[in-house]
């Protein structure tokens, strides 16, 4: 990391912004999500902004089309990482804030929204970050959606402080500028990495009330596979991280498969199973990513 980042204090850099801007860029990070795109965007449309651009993978299935006849920016990045499309759009922001959001995700909290995102970062100089609430939308069907939606309501269900969060999050641009996303990082770890050094710098994370929802779609072959992708990527990020490999072992080996399960048992006991294959799945994911060192499925979106 940059020493002069490291030596620099969270309240001088923040003197460094105009404290009386306001804009949020939204960024849709997208590949192929031609049935999702439109609605994630009207969503946004909806907080009174146009200041939406969509990160391309190099869809093939319209998502493009569709996001220009929307009047939407598009930067088509064919063929990169999440990780990769998240640090070009960093680089290119112009505005005071920069808020990820999937395609699957809706915003639902009207005109009020931005400002109500406001008054936390106006409250303290030394916040970096918030995450939004996520919840499963009423498309929600079938068992492993509904683990899918369990599991969202244990990550992000709760406010507080945090060290890490994801999508649909809020950032600081001049923050995020200074600290930018590992652009070299193939698989789901990209957030991790990041928020680990906005923690190093002595600023703040947190998760708030205010939220999303998810369209959660899924079957066990699919919770296979997003399980051990994600396993992947907490192989790439200690290998990125090497001072955060305890912690994180213990988030990956116990909390997934053990605490977990063991928390869903006293609540909703039908949905331990999902909790334990997913949790062993990533689990191996990591594992044979630590042997391999290379990629191992194809990145979502």
């Amino acid at each position: 990391m940059d020493k002069k980042i490291m030596n620099t204090d969270p309240t001088q850099l923040r003197d460094i912004a105009d404290s009386k801007k306001k804009s949020i860029q939204f960024y849709i990070v997208a590949l192929n999500e031609k049935y999702n795109i439109l609605d994630c965007i009207n969503s946004i449309k909806a907080t009174g902004t146009n200041n939406i651009t969509v990160l391309d993978g190099g869809s093939i299935d319209g998502t493009q089309e569709i996001v220009r006849n929307a009047g939407c920016n598009i930067i088509e990045l064919p063929n990169t990482s999440i990780s990769y499309r998240r640090g070009y759009g960093i680089n290119q922001a112009a505005l005071d804030y920069i808020c990820f959001i999937d395609a699957d995700q809706r915003l639902y909290l009207g005109v009020e929204y931005q400002n109500a995102l406001m008054a936390y970062f106006n409250s303290d100089m030394t916040l970096a970050g918030l995450q939004l609430k996520l919840t499963a939308s009423d498309k929600c069907e079938g068992y492993w959606a509904a683990g899918f939606s369990k599991r969202l309501e244990l990550i992000t269900g709760t406010e507080g402080k945090r060290a890490v969060i994801g999508t649909p999050c809020v950032f600081r641009s001049d923050i995020v500028k200074l600290i930018g996303y590992e652009k070299n990082l193939t698989g789901p770890s990209d957030d991790t990495l990041f928020c680990s050094k906005v923690i190093q710098l002595g600023y703040k994370l947190i998760a708030v009330s205010e939220g999303a929802n998810e369209i959660v779609r899924a079957s066990f072959k699919g919770t296979i596979r997003k399980a051990f992708w994600y396993g992947k990527g907490d192989a790439e990020y200690m290998r990125f991280d090497k001072s955060n490999r305890g912690r994180h072992l213990y988030h990956v080996l116990i909390r997934g498969p053990i605490i977990y399960p063991a928390i869903i048992l006293m609540e909703k006991p039908y949905l331990v199973v999902f909790f334990v294959i997913f949790g062993f799945a990533r689990a191996m994911g990591l594992a044979i990513g630590s042997v391999l060192k290379k990629d191992l499925t194809k990145t979502f979106s």
